[in-house]
């Protein structure tokens, strides 16, 4: 919810940053932090993108890495979300090609920044970044179709170390 939550431990008992460079290892390419600050930083093998000049936010860090890694998806994962299936996005990319794929809870909440990214919907973030809006889910719904949901209750996302420690049993 707005603040620095890379080096939050997850429950695999590392950094929250690190849980989700290493889940998102088998399905990309190329793995980037983007954003302000990622605490004490990325591995030097990860690129970091600091949002463009006047914008923030996780759009902002969208926008960053499509201008510098033009690729023909773009598969999302906030730190935060410390359970995340990307293979599950994965998989329903490959069902529904051109299609938005997005993780959504067991409660029904879309977690947009756990999805699966057509180039020219993850295009979109710069052009509504420019017109003021800054909402994840606004972008995520704003694909020429509706994406596909998946649903599932690893898309939990952990915002504080309280609220991670009450997740994790401690």
């Amino acid at each position: 919810m707005g603040r620095p939550k890379a080096d939050l431990i997850g429950p695999d008992g590392r950094p929250l940053l690190s849980g989700a460079l290493n889940r998102l290892h088998p399905w990309a390419r190329v793995r980037v932090v983007a954003g302000q600050g990622p605490g004490k930083g990325p591995p030097p093998w990860v690129p970091w993108l600091r949002d463009p000049p006047g914008m923030h936010g996780p759009l902002a860090g969208i926008a960053a890495a499509v201008r510098r890694f033009p690729a023909e998806y773009y598969l999302i994962l906030a730190v935060d979300l410390p359970w995340a299936r990307p293979e599950l996005l994965v998989a329903a990319g490959r069902r529904y090609p051109h299609r938005a794929t997005v993780g959504r809870s067991s409660s029904g909440y879309w977690q947009p920044l756990a999805g699966l990214y057509p180039a020219a919907h993850a295009r979109s973030a710069l052009t509504l970044l420019r017109r003021g809006e800054r909402r994840a889910g606004v972008w995520a719904r704003s694909g020429p179709r509706p994406p596909i949901a998946v649903p599932g209750p690893w898309w939990v996302n952990v915002n504080t170390p309280e609220e991670a420690g009450h997740l994790l049993g401690a």
